[in-house]
């Protein structure tokens, strides 16, 4: 859902950016039901979507390596050690780009610094909350349409941050 709505939201901003996602159990398998259907919801068709696994290749090749869960971080930067900065949760992401401010002119890769500056990899081990997306797979069709609404309010944001160039969301100072 996040790839799909982020890949939406810089497409109506015009923002030059190649949006995919990767997970770490299934390669082929189609989006679930309440996925599909919470973005049917939301004008934007998933019925094509088919997973795939991540791997060092994949996240190699990103500018930005965006995660559900601290778990999925963790799991990409054992994979390919070198991603470290470049790799955030969403929910972590948002709330360091609020510190470091919109990328404006700046290279992405130099305002990526000011957005990781300070973070280490052991402040990432563990959960927390308030990194997490909860994983709405095998719940409540009501479940995944709240999960949708996270996420978009959190892609609204990403896209305004990266874009840096179109109007802050309303939830955005």
């Amino acid at each position: 859902m996040a790839e799909a709505l982020l890949r939406h939201r810089a497409g109506q901003l015009s923002l030059d950016l190649t949006v995919s996602s990767a997970g770490l159990m299934y390669d082929g398998a189609p989006a679930s039901d309440g996925a599909i259907e919470a973005m049917r919801r939301r004008k934007i068709d998933m019925s094509g979507h088919a997973s795939r696994v991540v791997h060092a290749g994949l996240l190699a090749e990103a500018d930005l390596v965006l995660c559900m869960a601290r778990m999925h971080l963790r799991e990409a930067i054992v994979m390919d050690r070198d991603c470290f900065g470049k790799t955030f949760t969403v929910k972590e992401f948002v709330r360091r780009a609020e510190g470091a401010g919109p990328r404006g002119a700046e290279a992405f890769p130099d305002w990526l610094v000011h957005v990781g500056a300070g973070r280490t990899p052991t402040s990432l081990l563990g959960d927390d909350p308030a990194d997490e997306v909860r994983d709405p797979l095998g719940r409540s069709n009501r479940f995944y349409r709240r999960t949708a609404e996270e996420l978009a309010k959190l892609t609204d944001q990403i896209a305004w941050f990266v874009g840096a160039v179109v109007p802050a969301p309303a939830d955005v100072e």
